[in-house]
């Protein structure tokens, strides 16, 4: 499996990940194709010849929403969104260790085992239950690697 260590000075965006955390509705729209070009990683017999190949425009996105379709996404006037806190957390506690994927799955554990609401006023909003979810078009295993 490749294996992709991101690091944020780059400033090409094509073959890099973008990761995105937010709600929002999803489009209809048709994917034609990027060229990408790129050297080989391993010594072959294309050896300092740049390969060609087409990338799907949607490529190396991953994109996590607070709470599945249709739901509730909760949050606290003053603590803030105990999705992001959970989220956060996670990426600190595992950046270098662990890939993305198994990242956000820990999110959503968490969330789903630890987060219950907790609404006094309204009640139809007290003591429900939240579980974020992701998309993912990676094309490869994305670790962030020591700061």
């Amino acid at each position: 499996m490749s294996v992709i260590r991101y690091h944020s000075s780059s400033s090409l965006t094509i073959g890099k990940p973008k990761l995105i955390f937010l709600q929002t509705c999803q489009g209809k729209a048709f994917d034609q194709g990027i060229q990408l070009r790129v050297q080989p990683t391993t010594r072959t017999e294309f050896d300092g010849v740049f390969l060609g190949y087409e990338m799907p425009v949607c490529a190396d996105f991953l994109i996590m929403y607070a709470t599945y379709e249709g739901y509730f996404a909760f949050r606290n006037n003053v603590m803030g969104s105990n999705w992001i806190s959970i989220l956060c957390q996670e990426v600190e506690r595992h950046y270098s260790k662990k890939d993305i994927l198994t990242i956000l799955t820990c999110v959503n554990r968490r969330m789903a085992v630890e987060f219950i609401s907790n609404n006094k006023v309204d009640k139809t909003k007290d003591g429900m239950k939240q579980v974020p979810y992701f998309k993912s078009s990676l094309t490869r295993t994305l670790v962030f690697g020591e700061k």
